[in-house]
């Protein structure tokens, strides 16, 4: 898929979702992941922070979607649950889920309505699972996506290039702020 296919006509209803970017997830890409792809996580966590900036200076909605499984006790689940966004100045809307999907919490459906969004940037860990899973039901619901290709980490370069054949719509960091 080339980087053309994303007909971003406007940045006016754009919402950025960042997916599971929290302390747990830097562990597993550090430490758990083989060899994860299609960045290493400091450029991955510098191009989200990048298009943060951006859809803050531009006056976009942010939301920032973590992890928060159910069968971890309460202190562990905290630490690992943690954003690595957590600067108070931010002005985005934090949301914590139960299952990959971004969508499996019901809030969010509301929260990007009441926004005016019509279209999402996702980005976030990992692309064969969360990110996956949200593009498909953001599709469901209406919501035309963008997946920013270097703001994403997959387990593996093989895990990647799956993920990237169910993104209609790619794009990247550098792109993507040039077209806000």
């Amino acid at each position: 898929m080339s980087l053309t296919n994303n007909p971003l006509k406007t940045a006016r209803h754009l919402g950025l979702v960042v997916i599971d970017m929290q302390a747990g997830t830097r562990y597993l890409a550090e430490h758990v992941y083989k060899q994860p792809a299609p960045v290493d996580f400091t450029t991955l966590l510098a191009n989200n922070q990048l298009l943060i900036d951006a859809f803050t200076a531009h006056h976009l909605p942010i939301f920032i979607v973590t992890m928060r499984p159910k069968a971890f006790p309460h202190l562990f689940d905290q630490t690992l649950s943690r954003s690595l966004f957590d600067n108070a100045q931010l002005q985005v809307h934090r949301l914590e889920k139960h299952l990959p999907s971004a969508f499996s919490q019901p809030a969010l459906v509301d929260a990007l309505r009441a926004a005016g969004v019509k279209h999402l940037v996702v980005t976030g860990i990992a692309a064969e699972n969360g990110v996956c899973k949200t593009v498909r039901d953001a599709t469901r619901l209406g919501f035309p996506t963008t997946v920013i290709v270097d703001a994403i980490l997959a387990k593996s370069q093989h895990h990647y290039q799956d993920a990237l054949r169910h993104f209609e719509q790619i794009n990247d960091t550098k792109t993507m702020i040039e077209s806000l």
